[in-house]
């Protein structure tokens, strides 16, 4: 499991560490922070990109002097194991796996974040089973935000649109049946038309969008990105679902 943080500059209370993980300073500045020895801190500087071991049961007490932005990554307890060695069984290992909803300042700016896509908010012909994880998982989020904002926790979706990649070509797979090929043929047609796979975005801009809504402190639930994603999902809101679905076919199939 992946934190997204946000934390202004404090310092904590003694407390235990609940959970095994890696805190990753994401960043763009050094961060200066300490923590308790006896009665007096040591200081430091985490460099954006470095990381320090968050390690279960231990005593902490650190406190951070500017705004630290930070992912935490969970480690599974068969992975622990395996760094411990010597035959010590995960099965001993144990920790939270929702470990912001123990810790109230954790949680208070703590952001779950999900990428879906633009398929989860709309459809196209010859992908049922893509649309249908992808819709299940929209659903899953927005019900979560309810729940997890209880906890001072947001819940987070991007829906990217297509994306110059090789998803269409290398990365594609798919059945194939003679009743199907001309249809299916007309579809991938018109989705990989180099003018439409033109208005596609890199990784790099969905990243940027991925940043801003672990930032930007909005209690905002959908982040739809790229331009022919946002231009899709407009047009869907625009005609409302019953004119989209008939614009779809007609774009298709004529």
């Amino acid at each position: 499991m992946v934190e997204q943080h946000r934390l202004a500059p404090q310092e904590l209370s003694e407390h235990y560490v609940e959970g095994h993980g890696l805190s990753i300073s994401t960043g763009r500045r050094p961060i200066p922070f300490g923590w308790r020895h006896g009665r007096t801190y040591r200081d430091g500087v985490l460099n954006p990109g470095e990381f320090h071991l968050l390690t279960h049961g231990e005593l902490n007490t650190p406190r951070w002097l500017e705004t630290f932005d930070e992912i935490t990554i969970v480690l599974d307890p068969r992975f622990v194991a395996d760094v411990v060695g010597d035959g010590f069984p995960a099965g001993r290992i144990e920790f939270a796996t929702q470990r912001s909803t123990h810790d109230a300042t954790i949680a208070h700016y703590a952001e779950a974040i999900t990428t879906t896509s633009i398929g989860g908010l709309i459809a196209v012909p010859f992908n049922s089973m893509y649309h249908a994880t992808k819709w299940g998982l929209e659903g899953f989020c927005e019900s979560m935000a309810f729940e997890l904002k209880r906890f001072g926790i947001g819940m987070k979706t991007i829906e990217p649109g297509g994306m110059k990649t090789d998803f269409f070509t290398r990365s594609f797979d798919s059945g194939r049946h003679e009743a199907y090929d001309a249809f299916v043929e007309r579809v991938m047609s018109a989705i990989t038309d180099p003018k439409t796979m033109a208005t596609y975005s890199t990784p790099d801009q969905i990243a940027e969008v991925v940043y801003e809504a672990a930032t930007d402190g909005k209690d905002q639930l959908r982040y739809v990105a790229g331009p022919d994603g946002k231009a899709t999902y407009a047009t869907r809101l625009k005609l409302g679902d019953e004119a989209f679905r008939k614009a779809m076919e007609q774009r298709f199939f004529g």
